[in-house]
């Protein structure tokens, strides 16, 4: 629950009516607020957040969202709830082949023809994309007829690279100019292009003798075939990049591409060196109780610090995939469908990880999904409300923000705050983040809003709570017990949201019951909306806002003027 204090006076009571007389609310709101405000506990931590001392822009850090199948992508539904508007880029995995079924030939098993090129999926997906508001982001891989194998790696894809660099080359280049031909150069110059996923991944590419240094200088003549296909077919502008799994399972150092760009000898040219204009990585927790070993940020501050000591400064960084891998184990797996937990630890998780990403100036986090199935039509998950309020951060400049522990807490308990000075808007994402799936601990804290821009105004504040009393999964887990759905009864983890997905319940009667009977309730209590009231600020344009965080949990608050005000 979110309590609201508009006084800054030691006697609160007294002074109450006097302050709620100035707030234009439904009589029954107020008396219930200040029966809350009498009785509310003290904070055990409190948020200060200075919006008169502002930094450099957050940006909109929600911005990507990556599709394992998106050759197959539909047009967006978002008639339940999911409205992606904030996602600007959508990622095409393995958009240019590495199994039968997206080998982009007009006969991907015919080995002996060599340039029947057939690129129609991959551009309807892209004219899609585009219709939908988002831009594309084309991922290259490698078909197995140029490697001349059926050799399968992750996720069954050929990992092995091309025979003959020319041939795949004037591959590249002919889809290039097939880009180019149904939507021109300067559409494409907004597009984003990356060589390969996980390069540095064994699974994903390796030289077939296995060796490390074959494989290095592989990936090498790949990545300038492909800058040098895109600067000469499309344009030197479009940007273009590379993503590494970047952990301790690496097969060699990514970072070893910064020295190749900056000073390396380009196979495809002769020249020294080539461009790069973003490096993404992934980032994955194991489970909720195994953090990776590595901090996002500290990742993220080595391979920064590393390209910038090479002279290559001004790259975008951002993470392509990832969030939590595994939940409890269905029959077959443990593995979370769109790597997010049912659970509002999902919530504090990925606000944890905004603030991370400003900490250390890192673009974006791509995500594989927020809804119950689907990506683009279904309903929402906790997740969702996370990102969307993430996204609001786009222009706003990050604000001065003081955190005060007044007693000990069992969770980590912090906050995001920007200041939009175009909309004259000050916003907080606030989160309570503990590694404990299910947390029921209950932590009061007290947000202070203040801006002199504020003072003595009336503002329009709204407030959206996310966490497990506002989630779907939460229903859904009480039903589980109600009807006996067991964990054996799901083929991938039962913490997985995606509910919507027929392929991961076994039991199809269950699944049967979920569409028809159950469903249309958790569409129901996936849709969240803010507490909005009318807050008059202190004359030194203060406004304290109580909050108790329910478990992990997150908040998102937004305060600013009312236009009509005087």
């Amino acid at each position: 629950m979110t309590l609201i204090n508009l006084f800054r006076m030691p006697n609160l009571l007294f002074s109450i009516h006097e302050k709620f007389a100035r707030i234009s609310i439904k009589k029954s709101l107020f008396a219930a607020l200040c029966m809350i405000v009498a009785a509310s506990a003290e904070a055990q931590v409190e948020l200060r957040a200075d919006f008169d001392r502002l930094r450099d822009y957050i940006g909109n850090k929600s911005n990507n969202i990556n599709l394992w199948n998106g050759l197959n992508i539909s047009n967006v539904n978002s008639n339940e709830g999911m409205k992606l508007d904030f996602v600007e880029y959508v990622q095409f995995m393995q958009a240019t082949g590495g199994d039968i079924s997206r080998d982009p030939f007009k006969n991907p098993k015919d080995f002996s023809a060599r340039n029947d090129y057939d690129f129609s999926k991959l551009i309807r997906a892209c004219k899609i994309a585009l219709d939908n508001g988002m831009i594309p982001y084309i991922k290259f891989s490698v078909p197995h007829k140029f490697a001349k194998n059926t050799a399968k790696g992750g996720f069954g894809m050929n990992p092995y690279p091309p025979e003959d660099y020319g041939e795949y080359y004037d591959f590249i280049s002919a889809l290039c100019a097939e880009l180019v031909k149904n939507f021109g150069k300067a559409e494409l110059e907004k597009w984003k292009f990356c060589a390969l996923t996980e390069f540095d991944n064994k699974s994903w590419f390796v030289a077939k003798s296995g060796n490390v240094d074959e494989t290095k200088e592989a990936f090498f003549k790949l990545y300038d075939c492909i800058v040098d296909a895109i600067d000469k077919n499309i344009s030197p502008k479009a940007a273009v990049g590379a993503h590494a799994m970047r952990s301790k399972d690496s097969f060699w150092d990514a970072s070893e591409l910064f020295e190749h760009c900056a000073k390396g000898r380009n196979f495809k040219t002769g020249e020294i060196g080539t461009r790069i204009n973003f490096f993404a990585v992934s980032y994955y927790d194991y489970d909720v109780k195994n953090p990776s070993l590595e901090q996002l940020g500290a990742i993220i501050q080595i391979l920064r610090t590393k390209a910038e000591s090479l002279g290559l400064k001004g790259l975008t960084y951002g993470v392509d995939e990832g969030r939590i891998l595994w939940g409890r184990k269905g029959v077959d797996s443990n593995n979370l469908l769109s790597r997010i937990v049912g659970d509002s630890y999902q919530a504090a998780f990925d606000a944890r990880l905004t603030k991370e990403m400003a900490d250390f100036n890192i673009d974006y986090f791509s995500s594989w999904g927020y809804s119950a199935g689907n990506p683009f039509a279904s309903y929402p998950h906790v997740s969702y409300y996370v990102a969307l309020s993430a996204s609001k951060f786009k222009y706003a400049r990050r604000a001065k923000l003081e955190r005060i522990i007044k007693k000990y807490i069992l969770s980590e308990v912090d906050a995001l705050a920007g200041f939009d000075e175009k909309s004259c808007t000050a916003r907080i994402l606030a989160y309570s983040y503990r590694r404990e799936s299910g947390a029921k601990n209950k932590i009061e804290a007290e947000l202070k809003l203040k801006s002199k821009r504020f003072a003595g105004k009336e503002l329009d504040v709204s407030l959206l709570s996310m966490d497990n009393s506002k989630n779907f999964f939460s229903k859904f887990n009480d039903d589980r017990k109600k009807y006996a759905f067991k964990d054996e009864d799901f083929k991938w983890s039962p913490d997985s949201v995606q509910l919507d997905s027929a392929s991961n319940w076994k039991n199809k009667e269950q699944y049967e019951l979920y569409k028809n009977e159950l469903r249309p309730e958790y569409v129901k209590a996936s849709a969240l909306s803010p507490l909005r009231l009318k807050i008059k600020a202190s004359p030194e344009g203060e406004i304290i806002i109580k909050h108790k965080f329910m478990g992990n949990s997150a908040v998102f608050i937004e305060a600013k003027e009312i236009a009509d005000a005087q």
